[in-house]
């Protein structure tokens, strides 16, 4: 009978067997087994198809449109066609059955920073009950209206939006202000545009504001 040699044992014994034979003789190895493809029994995973690799044109998400991304657009807080000394006016008269001043925003709906101090004097805490209790607010786009702002503002003034000018009630220029000194981070300090306009409100002493707004009281036009 002849003895049987396990295939482990076979390819011992051939190593063994190759140095003996020396470089002139040749033993061929056993002759490799194909090693089976993996089986979705054995758990193996296929190898997804070649349109699987890629991501088609069709299949890929499409990209929002940048428009997407931006805030719907505010409505608009001036109103470029009215005439600024209309609307002066009328605020005069407000003011004058009211025992107010007259506080002018100048600036127009381009101006990002004039929506920000629109919100402070309507949202802010601080702000809003003294703007009510003692302006009446008028809001003049500088565009068609820059000649009266110089009027009001001054010919040698560079200005900056939005820029401030309070009135009393008699229509005088009481002071102009610069909003830069009132800024704090992305908006104005509530506390600072609550004090600028406590300084200027009627009864109180009218007086240069505090060093750090940056201003000083203007005289009236043609005075």
């Amino acid at each position: 009978m002849r003895p049987i040699i396990r295939p482990r044992l076979r390819s011992l014994l051939l190593g063994l067997a190759a140095p003996l034979a020396g470089c002139g003789a040749v033993i061929d190895p056993p002759a490799a087994q194909p090693k089976p493809l993996p089986t979705a029994e054995a758990g193996a995973v296929e190898a997804p198809a070649e349109s699987e690799w890629t991501l088609s044109a069709e299949a890929a998400p499409a990209a929002e449109p940048a428009t997407a991304l931006q805030p719907p657009p505010r409505e608009p807080i001036y109103i470029e066609e009215a005439n600024g000394e209309a609307l002066i006016a009328a605020a005069l008269n407000r003011a004058q059955a009211g025992n107010k001043r007259v506080l002018i925003e100048w600036g127009g709906n381009w101006c990002g920073w004039c929506y920000r101090l629109h919100d402070t004097f309507h949202q802010d805490a601080l702000v809003r009950p003294v703007l009510e209790s003692s302006y009446e607010l008028v809001l003049i786009d500088s565009g068609p209206n820059r000649d009266l702002m110089k009027h009001y503002g001054g010919n040698d003034r560079q200005y900056s939006y939005p820029h401030l000018t309070v009135l009393n009630s008699q229509g005088e220029v009481l002071t102009n202000q610069n909003t830069e000194p009132l800024e704090q981070g992305k908006g104005h300090s509530g506390e600072r545009v609550a004090e600028f306009l406590r300084t200027w409100a009627p009864g109180a002493e009218e007086a240069s504001p505090p060093s750090t707004s940056g201003e000083s009281s203007t005289p009236a036009p043609g005075s």
